[in-house]
């Protein structure tokens, strides 16, 4: 299977879609790690959806996913093409991923995200605890 995550500049932390210059993508079975620019980065609007049409376009099958990686409506696109989400905390890296082995990677996917990890549009009048 394959498992994506959007990079950061720092080439370690895992980004929302929107959060980071390149898509890293990892073959579970073959251990082989492929880079792509990540589009959103120069995309003006529907970004989160600019990334992941690349994400599908490349066959990924699971997203890893830091809260506010998805917003409501590319959580839905993602879910209609039979993406996977694998939630993580912010601030994980891409080597953290792995460090229990390909084994527990493609074990930690669900299909679907709980409401709070998803972004929010309306960023006025929410408070943040």
């Amino acid at each position: 299977m394959k498992i994506a995550a959007i990079v950061g500049t720092d080439g370690k932390t895992v980004k929302p879609l929107v959060g980071g210059p390149v898509i890293r993508i990892r073959d579970t079975e073959s251990g082989e790690e492929l880079e792509v620019a990540n589009p959103a980065v120069s995309a003006t609007q529907a970004r989160r959806i600019v990334a992941l049409q690349e994400i599908m376009r490349q066959k990924v099958d699971v997203v890893v996913n830091p809260p506010e990686t998805f917003c409501a409506h590319s959580y839905k696109v993602a879910q209609q093409n039979q993406l996977r989400f694998w939630d993580v905390p912010s601030e994980t890296t891409w080597d953290d991923l792995w460090k229990n082995g390909e084994e527990t990677a493609s074990r930690s996917y669900s299909v679907e995200i709980s409401e709070e990890r998803l972004a929010s549009h309306h960023h006025h009048g929410h408070h943040h605890h």
